[in-house]
C-alpha cells in the first residue's frame, strides 16, 4: 500500500470531491461545519492558590452554543460551606434573587428547594476543607440564549463532606420565569462563604 507523507499541510478547509466545503479547522484547531464533532472543548482551568470566585465568562458562555456541559471539582478554603453557582447576564454577574433550584442528597433522601434565590446550591451538604475534602460534579447547561424560555440545568455532585465521609446527590435549576428573556453570558462558581482553594473546571459546547 502507497502511502503519502507530508510534514505540514498549510490548508484550513477539507472538501469533498464535489468542492463543497466538509469542515473547517480553526486556528484554534476547533473543527466546525459538516462532520465535525458533536463536542468541542473549550476551556480546562485549573488553579492552585485561593480566590474569592471562578469566573467562566463570555468568552466561552456565548451565542455560538445553546447548550453546554460542564465538569466541575473545588476544594474550599473554609470548612463547612456550600458549593454554588451563578449567572452572568447584561455583562455582569447576576446577585439577585432570580434563581430556582431543587436540589437532592441520595444518601439521605433529603431535598431543599428555593424559588427566587440569591444563587444556585451545587450540592446540598457542606464540603470538606481537610485534605482530599472536596466536592465536584457535572452540569448539563440549556437554552442559553433563549428569550422565551428559562435556561436551566441538570447536574449531579460527589462530596467529602465536613466529617470526611462520602456523599453526593443531584441539582436541578436555572433562572426564575420573570427573567427568561435574559441570555446567560457566564457562570460564576463560588462558596456561600470564604475562598476556593483549588479547583478544576472543564467546559465543553454542545452542537445540536
Amino acid at each position: 500500500m502507497s502511502r503519502l507523507i507530508v510534514t505540514n499541510i498549510e490548508t484550513q478547509n477539507i472538501k469533498f470531491d464535489s468542492d463543497t466545503t466538509a469542515f473547517t479547522i480553526g486556528s484554534d484547531g476547533v473543527l466546525s461545519g459538516t462532520g465535525s464533532p458533536a463536542t468541542v472543548k473549550l476551556l480546562n482551568a485549573t488553579w492552585s492558590t485561593s480566590i474569592s470566585a471562578y469566573d467562566i465568562t463570555s468568552t466561552y458562555i456565548n451565542s455560538t452554543y445553546d447548550t453546554y456541559y460542564i465538569t466541575w471539582r473545588v476544594a474550599p478554603a473554609s470548612d463547612g460551606v456550600n458549593i454554588m453557582l451563578r449567572f452572568f447576564h447584561d455583562g455582569a454577574v447576576d446577585t439577585g434573587n432570580n434563581y430556582a433550584w431543587e436540589t437532592t442528597n441520595t444518601f439521605t433522601n433529603t431535598t431543599l428547594t428555593s424559588n427566587g434565590g440569591g444563587g444556585i446550591n451545587l450540592c446540598l451538604t457542606f464540603s470538606g476543607s481537610d485534605t482530599g475534602e472536596h466536592t465536584m460534579g457535572d452540569i448539563l447547561l440549556m437554552d442559553v440564549n433563549s428569550t422565551t424560555v428559562p435556561s436551566n440545568l441538570l447536574g449531579r455532585y460527589n462530596q467529602y463532606n465536613t466529617d470526611g465521609n462520602h456523599t453526593g446527590g443531584y441539582t436541578t435549576a436555572g433562572q426564575v420565569k420573570s427573567i427568561r428573556d435574559k441570555p446567560i453570558q457566564g457562570l460564576r462558581f463560588m462558596a456561600n462563604s470564604g475562598n476556593l482553594a483549588s479547583g478544576n473546571i472543564t467546559v465543553y459546547g454542545i452542537n445540536k
